[in-house]
This record gives C-alpha cells, sequence and structure tokens, in this order.
C-alpha cells in the first residue's frame, strides 16, 4: 500500500512538473483564393504588391496511423517545447495540411510586410514503412500586401 502511494505521489509530481515547461506563440495570417465566394470585391493583381516567394517544408513520421513525431520543420530540427506557429483564415479549397503551420512562422518572420499568403504549390512524398510512414510535405508560398 505504501508503494502505490508512492507511485501515486511521484506519477502526480511528474505530471505537474512537466506541464509547466515551453512556451507557445502564434501568428495569424489571412490566405486567399482570389476568386470570389460570396462578397464580390473586385480587386485585380495592380492592387496588390509582390513581397516575395518562399518554399517551406515539414517532415514527420506516423505509426500505427495515429501516432505522429514531427522531424524537422524548414530543415531544422523541430523544437517541441517552444511551438511557434501561423493561423491561417480564408478559403479552404487550398488549405494548410497538418504541421506546415508551424513551417509558415518563419515565412511571417521573412516577409513581416506581407498580408496575404497564397499557397501555389504542394508537394507531399511518402515513404511506406513496416507500421509507420515518413512524410515530407513541401509548399511554395507567394506573399503579397494590398496597396494603400
Amino acid at each position: 500500500m505504501k508503494k502505490i502511494k508512492i507511485y501515486i505521489f511521484l506519477g502526480l509530481a511528474a505530471m505537474l512538473l512537466s506541464s509547466c515547461v515551453g512556451v507557445k506563440t502564434y501568428n495569424s495570417v489571412w490566405t486567399t483564393s482570389f476568386a470570389p465566394n460570396q462578397v464580390r470585391l473586385d480587386l485585380t493583381l495592380n492592387d496588390f504588391v509582390f513581397v516575395g516567394k518562399e518554399t517551406v517544408t515539414v517532415s514527420y513520421n506516423t505509426y500505427f496511423g495515429f501516432i505522429k513525431v514531427i522531424d524537422e520543420i524548414n530543415g531544422k530540427e523541430a523544437d517541441m517545447r517552444n511551438i511557434n506557429y501561423v493561423k491561417t483564415y480564408g478559403t479552404s479549397w487550398m488549405p494548410v495540411e497538418e504541421y506546415v503551420d508551424r513551417a509558415l512562422y518563419d515565412v511571417k518572420l521573412k516577409m513581416p510586410e506581407a498580408e496575404i499568403f497564397m499557397p501555389v504549390d504542394n508537394v507531399v512524398e511518402i515513404q511506406e514503412m513496416f507500421l509507420g510512414r515518413k512524410i515530407k510535405r513541401t509548399y511554395t508560398v507567394i506573399g503579397y500586401k494590398i496597396k494603400r
């Protein structure tokens, strides 16, 4: 009985100490398709200023179909304690896949003046393994800002 109390106490102490680490930050950015949805807003490419073009990559593994472990984000080892990501809004015809929002954080830091990010290319490389798979997602993103 005494050992059970010790194990329960150690488990609770480990849970309390592990829940207090790490920093989570995020940024919000609009994505768009440049196609009118319900509201008609006449915009042309003359209304936008090209800011830049970036490529982002995310590599992760899945095991047993539901366990996911991130390996690299933009060629750097993934930090699981400090999670930085960009929350995107806009149309869903080309949604941002899982974990790519963390890679877009670097793009937002490189192009802080960009107001709209448009994904133009999405490449997924899947390597099948026994009871798992390695997945690499590569996005090409173009940043624009609106002329004022």
